[in-house]
C-alpha cells in the first residue's frame, strides 16, 4: 500500500495573512508621487478658511455723524454699545473694529475713540495711521502723534 502525498494546497488563513501584510504597503507605496503630490499642493486645491470679523463693524456714513455735542443715548443709537467698555474710564467709549479675511489674505482695522464730558462727547478721536477705514471712508492722514 502507498502511503498519501502530503497535501500540497496552502492554508486558506496563511494566504489572508500575506494578503494582510501586502496590501498595506501597496496602499502606502500609491500614495506617494504624481497626482496625489499636486492634488494636494496649494495651487491644485485650497480649503475654505473662514474670515474672523471682531469688534463693532461701522458704517462711514454713520461714523461722519458722530460729532461733539452729541449725547450717550444718541450715540449708541447710532453706533451702539462699545463692543469692550473701560471700566477704569468712564469718559471714554472705544469703538474697534478688526477684519482678518483668510481667503483674500488681508486684513483691516479701525478704531474711533469718543471722549465724554458728561453726557455729552467732548471729541472724537480717529487714528488712521496707515490702517484702512470703513468701506466708503475719506483717507485722510491722521497726524503721528495720533493713537
Amino acid at each position: 500500500m502507498v502511503p498519501p502525498k502530503p497535501s500540497t494546497a496552502k492554508k486558506p488563513a496563511s494566504r489572508l495573512r500575506k494578503l494582510a501584510l501586502l496590501v498595506p504597503f501597496l496602499l502606502i507605496g500609491g500614495c506617494s508621487g504624481g497626482y496625489f503630490d499636486k492634488m494636494l499642493s496649494s495651487e491644485f486645491y485650497r480649503f475654505y478658511r473662514m474670515d474672523i470679523s471682531q469688534g463693532n463693524l461701522l458704517d462711514a456714513a454713520t461714523v461722519a455723524r458722530i460729532k461733539p455735542g452729541l449725547t450717550r443715548q444718541q450715540v449708541v443709537y447710532l453706533l451702539g454699545q462699545p463692543v469692550l467698555p473701560s471700566m477704569f474710564h468712564d469718559e471714554r467709549w472705544d469703538y474697534i473694529y478688526y477684519l482678518d479675511s483668510l481667503q483674500e489674505e488681508k486684513q483691516e482695522y479701525f478704531r474711533l475713540t469718543l471722549f465724554f464730558d458728561g453726557e455729552r462727547i467732548a471729541r472724537v478721536h480717529q487714528p488712521r495711521h496707515g490702517r484702512p477705514t470703513p468701506p466708503g471712508a475719506s483717507t485722510q492722514e491722521a497726524s503721528p502723534d495720533d493713537d
